[in-house]
């Protein structure tokens, strides 16, 4: 369970820190080509984290997955890994973003303040 706790955290991560952070060079670069780019990352970002946790802990990534395979193939996904699935994922899914706060506070604050000024 340990393992899959892990795995949840580390695909989580890969998939908000590749998704959002794509969204936010976007963004802050002013490099609106259209959606294709960030389409490309977010498609590439659920890859490498299917990829790379997949085996380990089927690679929900997402709350919603996880109650959907409680739900449906309850033989495969007992409900007592609901919470721990959860947590995991919302742990991942924090790391990422305060990874990515941490990489782009700098430019954000200063783009408000060319804003205003």
């Amino acid at each position: 369970m340990r393992k899959e706790f892990i795995a949840e955290i580390i695909g989580t991560f890969i998939l908000v820190f590749f998704g959002c952070g794509s969204v936010a060079v976007d963004v802050i670069s002013g490099a609106h080509l259209g959606l294709f780019q960030v389409a490309i990352v977010w498609g590439i970002a659920v890859n490498l984290a299917i990829y790379m946790v997949g085996s380990i802990s089927g690679a929900h990534l997402n709350p919603a997955i996880t109650i959907a395979m409680a739900i449906f193939r309850p033989k495969k996904f007992p409900a007592k890994k609901i919470l721990p699935y959860i947590l995991a994922q919302l742990v991942g899914a924090v790391i990422a973003g305060l990874v990515l706060y941490g990489l782009f506070s700098k430019t954000l604050i200063s783009l408000k303040l060319q804003i205003i000024l």
